[in-house]
């Protein structure tokens, strides 16, 4: 991740598709939506284990096999968590900030 202002987000994506990544992002797992959607917001959000978890569900690929290397579902949730980690310290959705006795708190807005 690098620093600098990010590009607003284009929301013109179907609700599913997104609901589809945010499953995977705190599941580890896909959530249904057509193939094409999640696609589409994987490129928005710039997510390309997103694009890679639906390529393997296209090809059929996405249940792990004893000589597979496909992630396991507890693989892929504790990568996802540690690439939330990374832009909670990046700062990235944090659009707000609270400060209360020399401790600080940072969070999205309502």
């Amino acid at each position: 991740m690098g620093g600098g202002p990010r590009p607003p987000l284009t929301l013109d994506v179907a609700p599913g598709a997104w609901e589809a990544v945010l499953t995977f992002a705190y599941e580890g797992v896909l959530g249904p939506a057509p193939r094409g959607d999640v696609l589409a917001a994987a490129e928005v959000l710039g997510a390309p284990r997103v694009k890679v978890a639906v390529q393997r569900k296209s090809q059929g690929t996405e249940n792990r096999g004893e000589n597979d290397k496909t992630p396991s579902q507890a693989e892929e949730l504790r990568e996802n968590l540690c690439s939330i980690e990374l832009l909670y310290r990046e700062g990235v959705g944090c659009d707000l900030e609270l400060e209360a006795g020399g401790c600080r708190l940072r969070g999205e807005g309502l």
